[in-house]
């Protein structure tokens, strides 16, 4: 996003080429990379890192060319081992299609090229783990202007070749990652495809560390300092936006229950609604001895915000998350369908969300002209 060079840029930025060659050098990536090669060749910041648990102690980043998922190179056998993890980075700003309006079917987010390398690379991958990173949230959609919230919702054909691109594969254990939204969540999305295969699809969003909208929502350094103001604007934005959770009819949220901890509020984190306005960032842990996973959203103080946990069956498709929601549509169009888990809004639920969140936004716009 920022990092871009831009708010909510896209390939009509004439600076992407350079920002791409600048990021992969503040990363430390190798210039031989097929990933750093590509962002030289202005194609974008894209790529994947393969782990292995098994190779000796600080050395689990296997070579990309021993890998052998990266479809810039050629394949290699799988590795024998079952502590693996895959890390899928895609870059949703090089060749991003131009916001048009608020919902635009054939909008792109990452070009054909990048596509097609995606496609062949998760179709290679048979790590244990499957980690898919980008910048926005893909099951999500928060708000229908993409000018206040981006979202894969957005470019529901993109959104669509995303899930089949993931599923289609049937790699272990994908998990979707996502940040932009300077707020921590934990959503699913439950899926079903045309040969009546069920699989569900979680998403961990976590931004950002340095402010959010339980603190400060925007990097302006006047509301950094102590006064009257800013603490009323730092309340005004928590206030703001813990309405917005609970007047919107966002059911693809997870809300921790009574069935484990899969929905969230594992090791005494937050229950009910999973979400967080903290600052923080998220991290996963693999217990390769009971198969299961471990997603922690962390903020300033010690313990978890948020903590769910799953087991690498539910995650391969294996065994049914609770309350597993199937598509009342009978006649499924495209590979698969993926649908919010606590299921579809009614028009009225969707009504009253819009109209508390304009209620809501009305007061956040009130914010550049108490700063002047």
């Amino acid at each position: 996003d920022h990092d871009f060079g831009i708010d909510n840029g896209d390939r009509t930025y004439k600076y992407r080429q350079q920002t791409g060659k600048y990021f992969v050098n503040f990363i430390g990536e190798d210039w031989r990379s097929p990933m750093a090669k590509r962002a030289l060749a202005g194609e974008g910041v894209y790529g994947v890192k393969l782990f292995d648990f098994d190779r000796t102690d600080g050395h689990a980043l296997v070579p990309d060319k021993l890998a052998g998922i990266d479809a810039d190179l050629p394949p290699t056998s799988p590795l024998a081992g079952n502590k693996t993890v895959a890390v899928f980075v895609l870059d949703v700003r090089t060749n991003k299609s131009p916001w048009e309006r608020a919902y635009k079917e054939d909008g792109d987010f990452l070009g054909e090229r990048q596509w097609q390398w995606f496609e062949e690379s998760i179709r290679r991958s048979s790590a244990s783990i499957n980690v898919i990173v980008n910048g926005l949230q893909v099951h999500g959609l928060r708000f229908p202007d993409p000018k206040f919230a981006e979202d894969w919702n957005k470019f529901p054909t993109s959104q669509r070749r995303l899930y089949n691109a993931v599923l289609n594969s049937n790699v272990e254990a994908p998990i979707l990652v996502s940040g932009d939204v300077h707020m921590a969540q934990l959503s699913r999305r439950d899926c079903v495809s045309s040969r009546k295969k069920k699989r569900s699809l979680v998403e961990i969003t976590t931004s950002g560390m340095t402010h959010s909208w339980g603190t400060n929502m925007i990097a302006d350094p006047r509301l950094f300092t102590k006064s009257l103001l800013n603490s009323y604007l730092s309340h005004l934005c928590r206030t703001s936006m813990q309405w917005m959770h609970f007047v919107s009819p966002w059911t693809d949220l997870m809300v921790s229950g009574n069935n484990g901890y899969e929905s969230g509020g594992y090791e005494g984190a937050k229950k009910g609604l999973q979400y967080s306005l903290e600052k923080n960032f998220g991290e996963m842990e693999f217990d390769w001895k009971e198969r299961n996973v471990v997603l922690r959203i962390m903020g300033e103080k010690d313990g978890p915000l948020l903590s769910a946990k799953w087991s690498m069956d539910q995650l391969s498709g294996r065994e049914n998350f609770d309350n597993f929601f199937l598509s009342p549509l009978n006649n499924i169009t495209t590979d698969w369908q993926c649908l919010n888990h606590r299921g579809i809004p009614s028009i009225g639920r969707l009504v009253i969300g819009h109209v508390g969140l304009t209620m809501g936004l009305v007061a956040i716009v009130l914010w550049p002209l108490m700063l002047t």
